[in-house]
């Protein structure tokens, strides 16, 4: 089994924001532990909010997993998700250790552009969830790809994660109309970098 290496984060107020995000999830939703982490559009931070939050759980002791579900860039050296989606490997394959204790993790793996297959994603988090406390799914981004869509429906909500004044009005309301059709809760929005 592979060690992955989680860096902390370097800005406090930023650390402290995140610490803050873990306490509101567990207070405000005590019996949410799969959390689906994702965003309307790219690059608006969701992957770094989704694994520091993991690293956060880990830290205040509760068993935690991180599942890059993000399978649209593919590249990664180890294998994970991409190929457990197309059974060449099982669960126990693609689970890395980390450097934090109570935290492990799932990358993306080595293919890019696999198709999420539905029964065997609800297999696999029905498997985390009987193992860990928390399982903090990373998918891409909600308003250009549907896999998040799919996953949803087996996580307990969604964490969107927001750029402000970059994503439009239009776009958010269709994801968020899109998300409760689909049944999936929205937990909340992360509104990632300061407002101008």
């Amino acid at each position: 089994m592979s060690k992955v290496s989680v860096d902390a984060i370097s800005d406090y107020k930023v650390e402290e924001a995140i610490k803050r995000l873990s306490v509101n999830l567990s207070n405000s939703y005590p019996k949410a532990h799969t959390i689906m982490v994702s965003s309307v559009a790219g690059k608006e931070g969701k992957s770094f909010v989704s694994l520091q939050l993991a690293r956060i759980l880990a830290g205040r002791g509760m068993k935690t997993i991180y599942v890059n579900a993000d399978l649209r860039l593919g590249g990664n050296k180890e294998i994970g998700l991409s190929e457990y989606m197309e059974e060449k490997a099982d669960k126990d394959k693609i689970v890395c250790n980390t450097n934090c204790n109570n935290l492990s993790v799932i990358n993306s793996g080595k293919a890019g552009s696999t198709i999420i297959n539905e029964v065997l994603m609800e297999k696999l988090l029905k498997e985390l969830q009987d193992e860990y406390e928390y399982v903090i799914v990373d998918t891409s981004s909600l308003g250009e790809v549907a896999d998040g869509m799919v996953i949803g429906k087996f996580c307990d909500g969604v964490l969107l994660v927001m750029e402000p004044e970059v994503v439009e009005e239009k776009k958010a309301r269709t994801v968020k109309a899109e998300l409760e059709r689909s049944g999936c809760k929205i937990l909340g929005i992360v509104l990632n970098k300061e407002m101008k």
